[in-house]
């Protein structure tokens, strides 16, 4: 990723982070426009999302039995009953380091490397 994507990548999550803030209870019980999922489902897996899946060195290719997409829901479903200020806080988190590995990342032997994402699901 270059700097400007870095730099871009701050900004969203800055966005989602304000936005995560001004979400009531009522807000989080209302249908996304992701299928089947709520805005609480949304906001709980962006929480418990894992920064080093993003970076993670992956050799192999995406894999069709869908395991990373079902890992995903089995995170959301364990985090059901936290609250809007629990998921917020665990998004921040984890954002937090996923933008300082980014970064990290602008620098060699990284900078110069070509890393292939692993499959992170739907």
């Amino acid at each position: 990723m270059s700097q400007a994507g870095v730099e871009a990548a701050h900004v969203l999550v800055r966005a989602v982070l304000v936005l995560l803030v001004e979400l009531d209870d009522h807000d989080r019980t209302q249908d996304s426009t992701a299928a089947r999922r709520r805005v609480e489902d949304v906001v709980t897996r962006r929480g418990s999302s894992s920064p080093s899946s993003l970076v993670r060195i992956s050799t192999s290719r995406p894999d069709p039995s869908g395991f990373a997409e079902r890992a995903n829901d089995l995170a959301v479903r364990e985090r059901a009953g936290w609250s809007t200020r629990e998921a917020a806080a665990s998004c921040t988190l984890q954002s937090t380091t996923g933008l300082r590995a980014l970064q990290r990342m602008q620098q060699p032997p990284f900078r110069d490397a070509t890393l292939q994402l692993a499959e992170l699901g739907e």
